[in-house]
């Protein structure tokens, strides 16, 4: 995530989710349907929060909800690193 697109993209999920607080939720799995496709009205809770949501193809939302499920499962140091291993 080295683009300024990507950035913007993952920092804008990360802001919905929070405003959502919906931070247990990214936590599980999204279930039949992955994130674009549940009928578990708190993604959409999510999405309604996103600035950037029309700008998405449906890789990218589901990219970036994925970046924002491993930040919740493992804590923003473990993302963090994950961009640290590769500039070494």
């Amino acid at each position: 995530m080295r683009d300024e697109a990507s950035r913007k993209y993952a920092k804008d999920t990360y802001n919905a989710v929070t405003k959502a607080e919906a931070w247990d939720l990214m936590k599980k799995e999204p279930g039949q349907g992955g994130y674009m496709y549940s009928t578990d009205t708190r993604y959409k809770l999510i999405q309604d929060k996103m600035e950037f949501l029309g700008e998405h193809s449906g890789s990218s939302y589901g990219w970036c909800m994925r970046q924002v499920q491993y930040i919740a499962q493992n804590g923003w140091n473990a993302y963090v690193a994950l961009f640290q291993e590769g500039d070494n």
